[in-house]
């Protein structure tokens, strides 16, 4: 008598701990999308940021094409740019959106100099989805006889 029921209580401890080993496995893969997702959306604002910082580049360095004959711009510490496209994208995603912004006044060369070095800190803060990302630089811009020369990134510094 006491055999007949001992084969029902085998299948039901077998069928528990195949159906915690399925939860586990469940609850394992969840967790795992859900950091590749995290990091991912943590890449993505990176990158917006620092496509801020080479707008803001491009930004200061028209300013300073259009004003050079009179060693004088009309950028000034705390001007901002921003991106805001939120739209869908390809995927149905939200695109990234930044905004980038002067953090102290450009340090003007001399008038008469040959190679003139304009030098700016830039902040970029850059968003997508849940994730933020700020990086803050360093710039240089070289003028040599008043025609663009090139640009240098003296310094970066990436804050979450």
């Amino acid at each position: 008598m006491k055999k007949r029921g001992s084969a029902l209580i085998v299948v039901i401890i077998i069928m528990t701990v195949t159906f915690l080993l399925a939860a586990f496995m469940v609850d394992t893969s969840i967790k795992s999308n859900r950091a590749a997702s995290d990091t991912s959306d943590k890449t993505r604002a990176y990158y917006s940021a620092e496509t801020g910082i080479y707008d803001f580049i491009n930004y200061v360095n028209d300013d300073i094409k259009n004003n050079i004959k009179n060693n004088k711009l009309d950028i000034s510490s705390g001007n901002t740019i921003t991106n805001n496209y939120n739209k869908a994208g390809l995927y149905n995603d939200n695109m990234e959106a930044y905004k980038a912004g002067l953090m102290h006044d450009i340090s003007m060369p001399q008038d008469s100099d040959y190679i003139k070095t304009y030098t700016f800190d830039v902040y970029s803060k850059g968003n997508y989805g849940a994730e933020t990302c700020t990086i803050i630089v360093n710039v240089s811009i070289v003028y040599t006889d008043n025609k663009y020369t090139s640009y240098t990134i003296n310094s970066r510094r990436v804050e979450d």
